[in-house]
């Protein structure tokens, strides 16, 4: 700390002298000018600096992109391939006499995506009238994975975008599952003319029993 001494000068003004430095002393901090305060936006650009340390190189990925996935799967030679995107993993298109079944596969990182119920509820929903008891649920493993399965035989199906516009399609049927791995879900889901899902409905058990941990 620096000291402040008393001016030399005349003795008869030395006490005011020093009350007007007892005085300063309050204001100075020391006799050193004080740093003024951080704006509330400086404090909180502060705190977060100090208190959220960057994540390791190993652990940062680039926005839209996740680690690499962890399971692999053999394709059935008859589907045919369609396009990818960040969280679609796959997408396949399985040809039919009723008309073409969409299979997707989708992946949204580590504990993202949702639960297996919730996500089971939500394909359930999608069609008219449909209740959970109405369709058929099942559950295994592969290759160490919990699976968990739902059929749905025949509805109007409400294709879309979550929260957009929908377009209602009649005599459609759905077989899905939720492939759990300890960095995340996978969700495999098949859609179309319940003709067309039905006789798919072999090939799909096959692609979710060639469900393996990447090598």
């Amino acid at each position: 700390m620096t000291e402040c001494a008393l001016p030399l000068g005349r003795r008869r003004y030395a006490p005011l002298v020093l009350l007007a430095g007892l005085l300063a002393v309050g204001g100075l901090a020391g006799c050193k000018r004080a740093s003024p305060e951080p704006t509330p936006r400086e404090g909180a650009e502060r705190e977060n600096k100090e208190e959220s340390p960057a994540a390791p190189k190993s652990a940062q990925t680039a926005p839209g992109s996740f680690p690499a996935p962890e399971i692999s799967w053999t394709k059935p030679s008859s589907w045919l391939d369609g396009p990818k995107s960040a969280v679609r993993a796959a997408t396949y298109r399985a040809t039919g006499s009723a008309g073409e079944a969409e299979i997707t596969v989708f992946y949204f990182g580590p504990s993202s995506g949702g639960g297996v119920d919730a996500n089971i509820s939500r394909w359930i929903a999608q069609f008219q009238g449909i209740t959970p008891e109405d369709a058929e649920r099942d559950q295994l493993t592969v290759q160490g994975f919990r699976v968990t399965t739902v059929r749905v035989r025949s509805g109007t199906f409400s294709s879309g975008m979550p929260g957009g516009p929908t377009t209602p399609k009649e005599n459609y049927g759905l077989y899905a599952a939720v492939v759990e791995t300890p960095s995340g879900a996978y969700f495999f889901k098949m859609t179309g003319p319940k003709d067309t899902v039905t006789s798919e409905e072999k090939n799909f058990v096959e692609l979710l029993q060639s469900v393996r941990p990447r090598s």
